[in-house]
């Protein structure tokens, strides 16, 4: 029903990402044989068509239990909905993933809150919740306007009694209009999740949001585990999407250029587009891997079919060199996340791309340009693009510094933005997140083509 509803997460797991929080266990203490050995009624299942990972309790112990992905699953994963019956392909591919002896298995060290200690929970409210250090992941409200229930969110801004402001995504769910009106919070401690349910509806969360009873609201039951915290879903995200440096061993096996893209890279096309350069970002140094193109690439290019575009030039073969350039170390960005813009620029990062939701489709615009101050007075102009959105909120800054692109994340909108810049308190703005996005093309290009 909907408490079932709300549990449906999807992640992104990386067995190393554990590497502060969890043990990995010798062979014999490792107790399942197969993946589907680890299937309980407290499983939580994480998949998609490139991994799959369950996280079990066995014998008072939590577990991460990561299935090996092959094409074959791959395959059946991204063929389900497309089946004539969706559910029989399913279970095919549970059966034939959890058939399999696990690729890892990871005991967890950190051990969730116990169901003794959540159902003491049962008719406390919000504040009693904010009081033991909860935080907020995402909350979740039912509909019967089936319009509404698309998935997206918007975001709440509470403020607590003491002034404290909360950033709580909140999405609607399509439900029968008899089911009794509920709210949903998905609250965070340590690595994990716990739902606790309230009365209400999205119209009386906002209006007790904007009269300050929100902290009175009372917890309907007792509350729930639901799997890993969003702060550690983003940290598995980050890390299965990292970029991929290559060794010497693993650029000297580089034969294609798909081969070549697997790793951090930029490319570029010569003068007379008669080669395609890959500029790659490895371990020690850089390399460049240089395909040949023919009139093939030429007449793909005039018809616009860039799937077969793409089909020829990952197929190129390519020869690889290592260069003799400066090779700085890829910067731990998350130092960035408190700082403000101003603290960015005078560190030597430079704006060069924005990027704005907006919920007044008028404002969307995919070629604005905004003159942003920098801290000795001047003004910079930076190309970007309003988007609209009547549900996410997002404001990204791209920055690059010396050999290397980053985007750092703010809380605001196209509007905020454009009013922090007209009041003067853009260089005040916040991180929120930051994250390295690969080598900056405006710095290598003079070096490839001087």
């Amino acid at each position: 029903m909907k408490k079932t509803t709300g549990i449906l997460l999807c992640l992104i797991l990386a067995c190393m990402a554990f590497c502060a929080c969890a043990e990995t266990p010798a062979a014999e203490n490792n107790p399942f044989a197969t993946v589907g050995d680890a299937v309980t009624d407290k499983s939580f299942y994480y998949n998609s068509s490139g991994y799959y990972m369950i996280l079990t309790e066995k014998d008072g112990a939590w577990w991460l239990v990561e299935a090996p992905v092959d094409e074959k699953y791959s395959e059946m994963y991204t063929g389900i909905l497309d089946a004539a019956d969706p559910g029989a392909a399913f279970d095919e591919m549970l059966a034939y993933v959890h058939a399999k002896p696990p690729a890892s298995v990871e005991k967890l060290s950190e051990l969730p809150l116990s169901e003794a200690v959540l159902n003491r929970y049962a008719g406390k409210k919000m504040k009693d919740l904010l009081a033991d250090d909860f935080g907020f992941d995402w909350a979740q409200g039912f509909t019967a306007d089936e319009s509404k229930s698309d998935g997206a969110a918007q975001i709440l801004r509470p403020a607590d009694s003491e002034g404290n402001v909360y950033r709580i995504p909140f999405s609607l769910v399509y439900t029968d209009p008899e089911e009794p009106d509920e709210l949903m919070f998905f609250m965070n401690m340590g690595i994990y999740s716990y739902q606790f349910c309230f009365s209400g509806t999205e119209e009386t969360l906002k209006k007790a949001i904007e009269d300050g009873t929100w902290e009175e609201m009372e917890i309907v039951g007792t509350g729930s585990f639901s799997g890993f915290s969003a702060d550690m879903e983003q940290s598995f995200r980050q890390e299965i999407n990292a970029p991929r440096f290559p060794t010497a061993e693993e650029a000297a096996a580089i034969r294609t250029v798909q081969d070549a893209v697997r790793y951090d890279y930029v490319g570029f096309y010569s003068d007379n587009y008669d080669r395609f350069f890959l500029l790659i970002n490895g371990t020690d140094c850089f390399w460049l891997a240089t395909a040949e193109l023919d009139g093939r690439y030429r007449e793909l290019t005039r018809e616009g079919a860039y799937d077969a575009l793409w089909e020829y030039e990952s197929a190129l073969p390519v020869t690889v060199e290592a260069l003799d350039w400066e090779h700085p170390p890829v910067p731990d960005v998350s130092v960035y996340v408190g700082k403000t813009v101003r603290d960015l620029e005078a560190d030597g990062f430079r704006i060069f791309w924005f990027y704005a939701t907006t919920a007044d489709p008028a404002k969307e615009e995919y070629n604005k340009t905004l003159f942003l101050p920098e801290p000795g007075g001047e003004e910079l102009p930076v190309s970007g693009y309003f988007s609209y959105d009547d549900f996410n909120e997002y404001c990204l800054l791209d920055m690059d510094r010396g050999m290397y692109k980053y985007t750092f994340a703010f809380d605001c909108t196209a509007e905020t933005l454009e009013a922090a810049v007209l009041d003067g308190t853009f260089l005040n703005l916040t991180v929120r997140e930051a994250s390295y996005t690969g080598i900056s093309d405006e710095a290598v290009h003079p070096l490839l083509f001087p």
